[in-house]
């Protein structure tokens, strides 16, 4: 049943019109994987350590407040943690990793206590020039876990809602002198949004793995992407395949 929602949920980010939209339509979805707050930040290249870009928040606001006013980017464990992952994270485990640190073990006491954020799941997005940005969202829920086929679908939900939000901050024209993508590494990603492996599009293409992965490689340089699924997110953003 959430697979399905989580489909439904990237059509309609794809569709989005605003940010108000945006935050709405992943808020919704959150909610099914048993969360209720969220942040989608950016990375700027070369920042300092601890800098994000908050660009669509469903926090509390007087969290939200707190949190800008104290300056809590610089310490909060669980997104100056992306830049050491490659997969998605629960909260409970990067704090295990920082119990020693006091302003960190300040910050997730505060947002427990008085704002009920037990847990978590965050989410690191890569680019071509290491991490570009996060999705962190937080559960009431105490030692909140989901399942692999879950931690899927709320994993693939969240890129989509990141490139939403980057699409209506950066939004892509036709034309207008961006990544040139050949006939074959559109081929290619067409058939990876449909869901079929590296070998499958080798067999229906007609030619090897090696050649398939290749197109893959060189798409993703071109677009700046780290994974097949943002790769794919962001191609379907870009309308460089629908």
């Amino acid at each position: 049943m959430l697979e399905q929602q989580a489909f439904d949920t990237i059509d309609k980010l794809r569709c989005a019109r605003s940010l108000a939209e945006v935050k709405t339509v992943f808020g919704a979805a959150i909610n099914d994987f048993g969360a209720n707050a969220f942040i989608i930040c950016d990375i700027p290249p070369g920042s300092p350590a601890g800098s994000k870009e908050i660009h669509a928040s469903g926090w509390h606001p007087e969290w939200e407040r707190r949190y800008l006013n104290e300056g809590y980017s610089a310490d909060d464990p669980i997104p100056n943690s992306v830049g050491l992952k490659s997969n998605p994270y629960y909260w409970q485990d990067v704090e295990l990793e920082n119990v020693k640190n006091e302003r960190a073990v300040k910050i997730m006491n505060e947002a427990r206590s008085e704002f009920q954020m037990l847990g978590g799941y965050c989410v690191p997005i890569h680019g071509l020039r290491g991490v570009a940005g996060l999705v962190s969202v937080a559960t009431d829920s105490k030692d909140w876990r989901l399942s692999e086929r879950e931690d899927s679908a709320l994993h693939i939900v969240s890129l989509y809602a990141y490139e939403a939000v980057r699409k209506l901050r950066i939004p892509a024209n036709a034309g207008d002198g961006g990544p040139k993508l050949s006939r074959r590494e559109v081929d290619c990603l067409q058939w990876i949004a449909e869901g079929k492996t590296t070998w499958e599009i080798g067999t229906i293409l007609g030619i090897s793995a090696h050649t398939v992965s290749e197109y893959i490689s060189d798409a993703a340089r071109k677009l700046g992407t780290h994974s097949r699924a943002h790769l794919v997110a962001r191609a379907l953003r870009q309308n460089i395949i629908r």
